[in-house]
């Protein structure tokens, strides 16, 4: 088998853009903020001492994941998903650009992961949305 050529692979990854449809693109770029997500949050994990902190950023990575797919904004749903330390952490390694006061705010956040897209299953029937 020869080395492809450069106006070769230029050819093929033309061919390849025209056969991608949008459904495959979101799903690409879903998946690889799934993969840069938890990421950043096992960077995070691995400096607490806490050895049941990884499953328990495992489990919110799933939740913002999940909310993203369903319209949320990337931002908005790791706020909703993530509080201080690991937030500001978080947001660091995938280098999303927050100001001080989002952060001051998000500081305190619950433990309780409140979905940001209102496609959520949770919310669609719920009185307040």
């Amino acid at each position: 088998m020869s080395i492809p050529t450069k106006e070769q692979i230029l050819a093929r990854a033309e061919q390849l853009a025209k056969e991608t449809t949008p459904e495959d693109a979101a799903k690409l770029s879903a998946g690889l903020f799934r993969q840069r997500l938890t990421q950043a949050a096992m960077r995070h994990a691995r400096t607490l001492d806490n050895p049941n902190a990884a499953p328990l950023f495992l489990q919110q990575v799933d939740r913002v994941v999940k909310d993203v797919e369903l319209g949320a904004p990337e931002k908005a749903a790791i706020f909703a998903g993530f509080c201080g330390r690991a937030l500001n952490s978080i947001l660091r390694s995938l280098k999303i650009p927050f100001t001080r006061e989002e952060l001051e705010a998000a500081h305190y956040g619950s433990g309780i992961y409140r979905p940001v897209s209102k496609n959520h299953p949770v919310l669609k029937n719920h009185p307040g949305r």
